[in-house]
């Protein structure tokens, strides 16, 4: 048989969520034991401007990254960067590393505190002077053993995303500013 319990307590969670709302628009609120009525804020719903099409892929890349250190796979590298840009072998070293110890990370290890342009952003290339700060999520091997501190602190790079064939954006250079 199955266990109804969550199917109960939905039932009476939407029962005294649906009396509630009959209370307050019947107007049983509103007696001289309310007290004074607060004045009522109308929100009016804002948009934010869209980000721009670098920083959209500043943040995939920054994913990808990640997601490539937190299940280590040297071939992941080519998902975010290219094979011509002057850390991809580097990065594909560590990726192996990590994974023939048996080792990732546990959570992101890079996070974006702030990026700004250089020069003007094409439909196909963006020079950004980036912030990046370590994110503190341990390396741990695959029992969940803590093996090493992750990250901390923050560095200013130089990043070149460039969009290739099929309008996928990579890194293709980063270099500290």
């Amino acid at each position: 048989m199955k266990d109804r319990r969550p199917l109960i307590f939905l039932i009476a969670l939407l029962v005294v969520a649906g009396a509630s709302a009959f209370a307050i628009r019947s107007g049983a609120d509103s007696g001289p034991e309310a007290g004074p009525s607060a004045p009522v804020t109308q929100l009016v719903p804002t948009t934010a401007p869209p980000l721009p099409e670098w920083r959209i892929a500043l943040d995939q890349v920054t994913l990808l990254e990640n997601q490539a250190f937190i299940s280590p796979d040297p071939a992941l590298a080519s998902a975010f960067m290219t094979k011509g840009c002057n850390c991809y072998g580097e990065t594909v070293k560590r990726l192996t590393a990590l994974r023939k110890a048996g080792h990732h990370f546990a959570g992101d290890t890079v996070g974006i505190l702030e990026a700004t342009p250089i020069g003007e952003v094409t439909s196909t290339e963006a020079k950004l002077s980036v912030v990046v700060g370590g994110v503190p999520n341990p390396r741990v091997d695959a029992s969940g053993t803590v093996i090493a501190d992750g990250p901390e602190g923050s560095i200013q790079l130089t990043y070149l995303l460039k969009k290739e064939a099929g309008g996928v954006w990579r890194i293709a250079d980063r270099r500290p500013s």
